[in-house]
């Protein structure tokens, strides 16, 4: 079936108000985010990473292109991230992002801000210090807005031995304490 023009100029104008909003709204077209802080270090040396600016614009001008030279595009944006995590001397993420960010990168920081850290088991706390044992960090949350993640607590087809420390926060655990 195909649209008349007003019913098709109605989608058109739709899809137009809904991307302005998510460009406005969402946090990855964030100046200060990582991606967007590598891509800013790519336009400004594009000799350096030509690669990437390269799989940019074919991941919006030719998308099955994109898609099939994925594996040398994920490296070029891999190598970008690694720079631009590299050239920081503050990361502040959520603990996953950070263990995201290890996994795949592996580059030092000297302070590592992990925001949401009240959601982290104590056990999980421990990680931060494996991954970057010279980094300072900084934890921030509110044990009052997220509770940990402890999803085994509803699986009924196996038991779950730890579950009672991995319900309860690292923050939590030292709120109780008292000195």
């Amino acid at each position: 079936m195909r649209l008349s023009r007003i019913p098709r100029c109605l989608a058109n104008y739709i899809n137009h108000q809904i991307q302005n909003r998510f460009n406005e709204s969402s946090a990855c077209w964030d100046p200060t985010t990582l991606s967007e802080y590598a891509k800013r270090l790519a336009r400004e040396n594009p000799a350096e990473w030509n690669d990437c600016l390269d799989a940019y614009c074919q991941k919006i001008t030719d998308p099955e292109a994109f898609i099939f030279n994925r594996v040398d595009n994920e490296q070029h944006a891999r190598e970008l991230l690694i720079h631009g995590t590299s050239s920081t001397a503050v990361l502040c993420c959520t603990p996953v992002t950070f263990g995201q960010i290890k996994n795949h990168t592996g580059p030092e920081c000297n302070l590592i801000v992990l925001d949401e850290a009240a959601r982290m088991p104590g056990s999980l706390s421990l990680i931060r210090m494996a991954k970057c044992p010279e980094a300072s960090f900084l934890s921030v949350g509110d044990n009052k807005q997220f509770g940990p993640v402890a999803t085994t607590l509803d699986r009924k087809d196996w038991q779950s031995f730890f579950w009672s420390s991995r319900a309860t926060s690292l923050f939590e655990r030292i709120e109780k304490c008292t000195l």
